[in-house]
């Protein structure tokens, strides 16, 4: 294969996992929410948090709203225990979209014959 034939389609893998890592979106979210509700967290925080996968990172979003509670619910305050939900998670789900990354560049260089 040329070289430029085998630039272009290193630069197409990101497009070719582009669509299947958003559709793990929300299933994450519903892994989130899931571990947020077994730590505690009240229903309207938990219904409020949401997960975006931007590249090969995991971002937990949620409103401003409720912004201070989800901070004192994982981080705790003078008062309140942290009740943890973030960290575990998204060291959790990084590795697994790191290995669907790498599964999914790895098949699609086989794909278009970058790879024999």
């Amino acid at each position: 294969m040329e070289k430029s034939k085998a630039a272009e389609e290193l630069v197409n893998i990101k497009t070719a996992l582009a669509p299947h890592l958003k559709n793990m979106e929300p299933v994450f979210t519903r892994d989130l929410r899931a571990a947020a509700r077994k730590a505690g967290w009240p229903a309207t925080v938990v219904r409020s948090l949401n997960v975006v996968i931007s590249g090969s990172t995991i971002n937990v979003v949620y409103p401003d709203a409720v912004k201070e509670q989800v901070e004192n619910l994982e981080y705790g305050t003078p008062d309140l225990s942290p009740k943890p939900v973030f960290r575990t998670f998204t060291s959790k789900h990084e590795q697994l979209i790191a290995q669907t990354v790498a599964e999914g560049a790895l098949n699609h260089l086989f794909a278009t014959g970058v790879l024999p």
